[in-house]
């Protein structure tokens, strides 16, 4: 429904609908998301979106290091 939302929302305020992504770790759907975003760029805050999709792959990257040793230690 990014169109729609495109169209309901002011420009300004798109890239607040975006910020959420950056709490996704599952890899699979982080690449989703990373190409949603190359196709559906968000032009005037661009720079705001990289971060975003940066600390998106820095928590995907975390996961992947730290999952074994946090499972051992707090459980399943």
């Amino acid at each position: 429904h990014w169109a729609e939302a495109n169209e309901r929302f002011a420009s300004s305020n798109m890239i607040y609908l975006a910020s959420g992504v950056r709490f996704v770790t599952e890899p699979e759907l982080a690449q989703q998301i990373q190409g949603f975003f190359e196709a559906h760029p968000i032009p005037q805050a661009a720079l705001i979106l990289q971060q975003i999709l940066e600390r998106q792959r820095i928590a995907v990257s975390l996961r992947a290091r730290a999952s074994v040793d946090l499972v051992e230690r707090f459980g399943p």
